[in-house]
């Protein structure tokens, strides 16, 4: 069971993977693969704890249905 503060936390975490992967991948430094591989796995994993987590909502809604 997903805690509800993990969806605060999950949102701003995509926000700023997000963020870091595109100006990791318009920008031109060492490291500039890594820094946005790293930005995008972060944001990839903070959209599966959102959609966890509405999944799991849906779940504990449909059984509470009397």
């Amino acid at each position: 069971m997903l805690p509800r503060w993990l969806v605060a936390v999950a949102v701003v975490t995509a926000v700023i993977g997000y963020a870091g992967w595109t100006a990791a991948a318009g920008a031109d430094f060492s490291g500039q693969r890594v820094v946005a591989l790293v930005c995008a796995t972060v944001f990839w994993l903070s959209i599966a704890a959102l959609a966890a987590y509405a999944v799991q909502r849906a779940v504990d809604r449909h059984r509470d249905r009397p």
